[in-house]
């Protein structure tokens, strides 16, 4: 059947358009705007004034691929959400999948990231003996993998002794905060600001506590302000 010309024309018009906008290159690279895509691209966006919208998803959690079916290393997505709870929530922003679960891209917000101790304190130091692994009370949820600086501070009145507060990390046990005796009378240890800096992973961190010998305080976390751990990201 031999199309009318008028007809002709217009699908030779609207193939040459097309293939301005998406140009195929013989190594089987795609370029949209240009008709030379980079040979090392799979894929080209050429324009002066436009930009690349992608994908915009409501992520559940980190560890969730919802709303995809799985985990998929790789995947790059906008999540338009701020939901979950630490340290699996999830707030607006670029987030990429590493195969396990979905990692916020950096921020140069930083000093944004600040999160305290929780829990209920309890002194960790009235047993008879002296070792570590005894329990505060108190945790640190740490949101994203990166550096951090740690604050904290706590009073005690107490013979001679050492104390100490850490968090066990995938290097290893981190001190916190520690004193150390200096004088054989009741004296009080008041270290306030002790401070370090960590690189810490996501995840919930209990902060567990030890001393050197079997002396108990005759006072513990007395002083204003009270025992605390802040934790302040400085760096990814």
């Amino acid at each position: 059947m031999k199309l009318p010309t008028k007809l002709k024309n217009e699908i030779l018009i609207t193939a040459a358009l097309f293939a301005t906008i998406i140009s195929v290159a013989q190594s089987g690279n795609v370029g949209i705007g240009t008709s030379a895509p980079n040979s090392n691209a799979a894929l080209e966006l050429a324009a002066s004034n436009k930009g690349f919208l992608p994908n915009r998803v409501s992520l559940t959690a980190t560890n969730s691929p919802l709303p995809l079916t799985a985990h998929i290393e790789g995947m790059l997505v906008y999540n338009t959400a701020t939901t979950g709870t630490s340290p699996l929530n999830v707030y607006p922003g670029w987030y990429y999948n590493d195969g396990t679960k979905w990692v916020r891209l950096a921020s140069n917000n930083f000093g944004n990231t600040k999160v305290f101790a929780t829990g209920t304190f309890t002194c960790p130091y009235n047993g008879g003996s002296g070792g570590t692994g005894f329990a505060t009370g108190l945790n640190i949820a740490i949101p994203s993998d990166g550096w951090y600086y740690i604050e904290s501070g706590l009073t005690i009145g107490s013979d001679c002794n050492d104390y100490w507060m850490y968090i066990n990390t995938p290097a290893g046990a981190a001190d916190i905060w520690r004193v150390y005796c200096s004088v054989a009378a009741n004296s009080l240890y008041v270290p306030r600001e002790q401070s370090r800096m960590l690189f810490l992973t996501a995840g919930s961190y209990p902060i567990l506590a030890g001393k050197s010998n079997l002396v108990v305080p005759t006072q513990c976390n007395i002083g204003n302000p009270v025992v605390y751990v802040s934790v302040v990201k400085i760096q990814n």
